[in-house]
């Protein structure tokens, strides 16, 4: 059996066991999930900004760092301020992280 094979499936029968023991998984939070681990809750384990695919470490820590200075006003605020490109937005999107936010912070005065 390849590697990978055996280590996706020891994930799996690790996801099995926890839903078996009531053990849920969280979505992926910008503001509480931590940039690399994850973290443990009553039944619940948070995932970490960079489980997402198109979220690296980096884009993860920059958006941890950003996070301190307040909530983002949108996504450019998040993006200028944290430094993450256009595939970790992206990511964020997909995963419901940035549901409610808006694009800009500009006012449409003729929409």
């Amino acid at each position: 059996m390849d590697p990978k094979e055996s280590g996706t499936l020891a994930v799996l029968q690790s996801v099995h066991e926890m839903f078996l023991r009531g053990i849920g998984v969280e979505h992926v939070d910008l503001y509480k999930s931590d940039e690399k681990k994850f973290i443990v809750l009553k039944n619940t384990l948070l995932p970490p900004l960079a489980s997402l695919n198109g979220v690296g470490e980096t884009a993860a820590a920059g958006i941890v760092e950003a996070r301190k200075a307040g909530k983002f006003t949108s996504i450019d605020d998040l993006r200028s301020r944290s430094g993450i490109n256009k595939t970790s937005i992206a990511a964020l999107k997909e995963h419901g992280c940035l549901d409610g936010m808006d694009e800009t912070n500009q006012l449409n005065l003729f929409g």
